[in-house]
């Protein structure tokens, strides 16, 4: 399951606001890691027990690709 969060990083930081939650199917074991590429409008999720990497796109919330091995 992927969460995205949003926040700013201003002079006065406000906490962080969940503004979703994606579930992510066929992950065994954990997540290592995410990263965002505002950009490109995908976060890329690192599943370390499936050894492969998702990329979701945050506004529809679906995987995109998956990337095994």
């Amino acid at each position: 399951m992927a969460t995205v969060i949003s926040g700013s990083a201003s002079a006065t930081d406000q906490p962080l606001i969940l503004e979703r939650t994606i579930p992510l199917e066929n992950v065994t074991g954990r997540i290592d890691h995410m990263a965002i590429d505002i950009g490109g409008n995908r976060l890329l999720v690192a599943e370390l027990g499936n050894e492969s990497v998702d990329v979701v796109d945050p506004q529809t919330g679906k995987v995109i690709h998956r990337s095994a091995g």
